[in-house]
């Protein structure tokens, strides 16, 4: 009464620019944005101009690819992460845009509308909300290696050798602990440049995994917080000790590094400065703030540490979509 809300709708409804539907009897849920992919419309190129690809946008055909990225941002944070890369890309060019740009755009905007029924599709009894420990804290990051460009404002110009990580930050069943087969809640995605510029694969899926982690902690203090179970000042070691939280790498080289007793010696420093940080949460058991390697001669066992790191197959990567412009 006081906000003036509209009609109410049960089951099967749209709102906000998305369509909700739970089936009356197993009570799923699934969540698409089908109607506005559907209306995408790509950018007009007359035949002439679309082969100039290297021919700079004028201020309309500019203002015009912001619009579009502006639709495609939004549908690839509420139902389609297949295009978060795709559109990533677009960002990074579009102080900067060339013809083959909007091109590249029309390309996506059509990947969109073809997928238009993608979507979120949420199971019930995943996760348990009544007790510690009846949900985990999942991230799956992944990143691909020095294939990417990245606009700098400093110079104006496009500079290459970028790595574009990907993560996707879920609730999962804690099935997800000892390998066994689990369901999970997305509920975040994102697809960015790793701002450094990165030699080796081990550094771009490293610092991509710690980006993951520390936007996993966050959600993981949160979830506590909403449980009554955070104290703000220590709320590391108290949401640490509600939920598990673990990390998913198909990069073998972070995994072992990360789960090894004694830390090679690495000769990037910043490397190097990731993997102590991510470290001191890994070997941490409930009840601490931070973990000692040196103290230990092998990992926490998985009933009392508070994270668990997961190498898992390239072939099974749940995330490999999100970095990566692919199906």
């Amino acid at each position: 009464k006081e906000f003036g809300l509209g009609k109410e709708e049960k089951y099967d409804f749209r709102y906000c620019g998305r369509e909700i539907a739970q089936n009356k009897d197993t009570f799923e849920v699934t969540v698409t944005c089908r109607d506005s992919a559907a209306k995408l419309k790509p950018i007009r190129l007359d035949a002439k101009r679309s082969k100039m690809l290297l021919d700079a946008l004028t201020a309309g055909e500019t203002e015009e690819l912001r619009s579009k990225v502006g639709q495609l941002m939004w549908l690839c944070r509420i139902a389609q992460p297949s295009v978060a890369c795709r559109t990533s890309k677009l960002q990074s060019v579009m102080n900067k845009g060339v013809v083959e740009d909007i091109l590249t755009c029309n390309k996506t905007l059509a990947y969109a509308k073809e997928h238009k029924d993608d979507g979120f599709h949420f199971k019930p009894g995943v996760v348990d909300w009544s007790v510690p420990g009846g949900s985990v804290m999942l991230t799956i990051a992944d990143a691909s290696h020095a294939n990417e460009f990245e606009f700098v404002d400093v110079t104006q110009e496009l500079e290459p050798y970028r790595t574009q990580g990907g993560r996707i930050t879920a609730l999962a069943s804690p099935g997800v602990i000892s390998g066994e087969e689990c369901n999970l809640h997305p509920f975040s995605t994102s697809s960015t440049s790793v701002k450094r510029v990165t030699r080796a694969t081990v550094q771009g899926e490293t610092y991509n995994l710690q980006s993951g982690v520390e936007f996993g902690d966050v959600m993981r203090a949160a979830i506590a917080d909403m449980h009554d179970r955070l104290d703000r000042n220590d709320w590391e070691r108290t949401s640490s000790m509600f939920m598990k939280h673990v990390w998913c790498t198909d990069c073998k080289s972070s995994e072992a590094a990360l789960c090894n007793p004694v830390m090679g010696k690495i000769q990037d420093k910043r490397l190097g400065i990731e993997f102590a940080a991510l470290r001191q949460s890994l070997w941490r058991v409930e009840g601490q703030s931070l973990g000692d390697p040196r103290l230990c001669d092998a990992l926490p066992d998985r009933a009392l540490a508070t994270d668990i790191c997961r190498w898992i197959d390239t072939d099974v990567m749940l995330a490999d979509p999100v970095p990566k412009p692919m199906d």
